[in-house]
């Protein structure tokens, strides 16, 4: 009798099925395009192509502790004998595409130079791109022979190709873009090399450039020393140990430069050996930093990087190869976050804050230190640092508590001290603690977009647009004025067709003061052309829209005058709000 109602109840069932919602579709889209070379537009078969879904950003009122869950990979697809990729049934969103193939610089799809940062692609439901087309750029090589004076092979020794690049405070450095070693006959061969001007250097552990009155230094150490004091710290091609006179080397695209030849020649090399101690105790720091930087001013933020060897329980020193010359002699100690003491006032404070606050208990030494021969028995005697009060003021509306603004002394060279930066009191004042003597510009970190600092003295002295020299102890209340009146600039890049020019870096500079990195404001077009600068403070400045121009470029000096009258000049008032066509220029 049960089995019969339950054979009953399933033919009902099955007669009256529940109906099940059906779930909508979102049309799916596809890309095509072909991959060719750059000097011919010859098809390039076997090159992979890839696409990466761009994560998008996450709603308004989301937990932002909740990280997005990634998209699915994307398997990448090779091309065909003709040149030709195509990606199917592709979920509407924004990609980005890139081909890569041995013997061709990595092109990125919307970049406009060889290596550059691409654009993303907007894929509507359902829609069908076919009009993408890559135009890849051959690498190439250079190779050549390392030898000594007397003729002999310079055997596994390191060659570094550089090329120089700007950092976000505007100074010019090194990057190391390829290293191969010296087989037994002196030999080396770098290859798939981006087209570029480039040094060659032999030898150093480390690399930095930098600009000083327009001229780019560079400063290698420690690489070719076999034990002996006679081997040249780093040679740079064709074979002088002058980062001065160092010659550049220009690649073209495919093919091979050979004949860069590097002789070494002989250079006296030294050792710098001594003592650290914390002044207040007589005892050496746990842990220090000690680091040899060029006195010259031409070669004004370059570091040496020469390992110190430094023995904790001993507090002794030894730094070995030093090539001769007049040095300044830094050392720098403070606590680490691991047994740092959180102290009292740090209650209520962020993490990040309160570590900080016990880690701003920083000593430091600087001397000369003149290197012709080798020295023995350097004392560096560790002192704290110097105490700035100061008070912070507002005009307009009040800054937020969260996050807390800091006020900060940025050092003006890539090697200096800076300040440590603490949060302001309730009241808006503020110490400046651990300060050592050095060239500073005053300024404020953590500020909403539409706050800028308006004003910052010492006594009668401006220390926000001039560079405030630190000798010793300071009189006086560092004052500064912030303002919620920033202004704001709306505008659209044009072409030589005045049609909008999307993804492109338009980039706002002072007419004076151009020295002063807060001033400067970046902002990327969007599809159409269009780019918003906020933050701006009252003055006159030039937009800039370069097609294409090395990352933070703009910092030289020399290749703003080159472009000065193709900058669109604005004239920006507080709080005011102004329109600007910016014409691109052209590469």
């Amino acid at each position: 009798m049960k089995l019969a109602t339950s054979t009953a109840l399933v033919l009902v069932t099955l007669q009256n099925p529940v109906p099940v919602p059906q779930l909508s579709q979102v049309p799916v889209g596809s890309i095509e395009g072909i991959v060719l070379r750059a000097d011919s537009a010859d098809p390039i078969a076997k090159a992979q192509v890839l696409l990466t879904r761009v994560i998008p950003p996450p709603p308004p009122g989301a937990n932002p502790a909740t990280p997005a869950t990634p998209p699915p990979a994307i398997p990448p697809v090779i091309t065909d004998a003709s040149g030709k990729f195509s990606f199917k049934e592709l979920e509407p969103g924004t990609y980005r595409l890139a081909a890569i193939k041995n013997g061709f610089v990595r092109h990125e799809y919307g970049a406009r130079t060889a290596g550059g940062a691409g654009a993303p692609i907007s894929l509507p439901a359902g829609q069908s791109m076919k009009d993408i087309s890559f135009r890849m750029t051959a690498t190439a090589a250079i190779s050549g022979r390392v030898r000594t004076s007397s003729g002999e092979p310079g055997a596994a020794l390191n060659v570094q190709l550089m090329k120089t690049a700007y950092n976000v405070q505007g100074q010019r450095t090194f990057q190391t873009v390829n290293s191969a070693r010296t087989d037994d006959r002196g030999e080396y061969r770098l290859f798939w090399l981006t087209p570029g001007r480039y040094f060659v250097a032999v030898g150093g552990n480390s690399s930095t450039l930098i600009s000083a009155d327009g001229a780019s230094i560079l400063f290698l150490s420690g690489g070719l020393v076999d034990g002996s004091s006679t081997n040249a710290a780093a040679v740079y091609y064709p074979g002088t140990t002058d980062p001065l006179r160092a010659t550049t080397v220009d690649v073209g695209s495919g093919g091979e430069l050979p004949g860069i030849d590097i002789v070494l020649p002989e250079q006296q090399v030294y050792r710098v050996r001594g003592k650290v101690v914390d002044a207040s105790t007589g005892l050496p720091p746990r842990t220090v930093s000690i680091s040899l930087i060029p006195r010259d001013p031409a070669y004004s933020g370059l570091s040496s990087n020469i390992p110190p060897n430094y023995n904790s329980t001993t507090g002794t020193f030894d730094m070995r190869n030093v090539p001769p010359g007049a040095y300044w002699l830094r050392a720098q100690a403070s606590e680490s976050t691991a047994t740092a003491v959180i102290t009292p006032n740090a209650v209520g404070r962020t993490l990040s804050e309160a570590l900080s606050m016990a880690t701003s208990s920083r000593t430091a030494v600087q001397r000369t230190l003149d290197v012709g021969a080798d020295i023995e028995g350097v004392l560096l005697e560790l002192g704290p640092g110097i105490s700035i009060p100061g008070t912070l003021r507002v005009e307009g509306a009040p800054l937020p508590t969260t996050p807390s603004p800091r006020v900060v002394l940025r050092t003006a060279s890539v090697n200096g001290i800076a300040s440590p930066t603490l949060p302001l009191n309730a009241d808006g004042t503020f110490t400046l603690t651990n300060v050592m003597p050095g060239e500073y510009r005053a300024t404020v970190l953590g500020m909403p977009v539409d706050y800028f600092v308006k004003e910052a003295r010492i006594e009668q002295t401006d220390v926000l647009n001039d560079l405030w020299v630190i000798t010793g102890p300071v009189r006086g209340t560092l004052n500064i004025v912030v303002s919620s009146g920033a202004g704001q600039i709306d505008g659209t890049v044009i072409d030589s067709r005045l049609q909008g020019v999307p993804a492109l870096q338009t980039i706002l500079i002072p007419d004076q003061n151009r020295d002063r990195i807060d001033l400067i404001k970046t902002a990327v077009t969007d599809q159409s052309g269009k780019f918003t600068l906020r933050g701006v403070a009252p003055g006159n400045y030039k937009i800039f829209a370069w097609e294409a121009i090395e990352p933070n470029a703009y910092f030289d000096p020399q290749i703003l005058r080159q472009y000065e009258d193709q900058g669109k000049p604005v004239l920006v008032t507080e709080g005011g709000k102004i329109l600007a066509d910016v014409k691109m220029i052209p590469k």
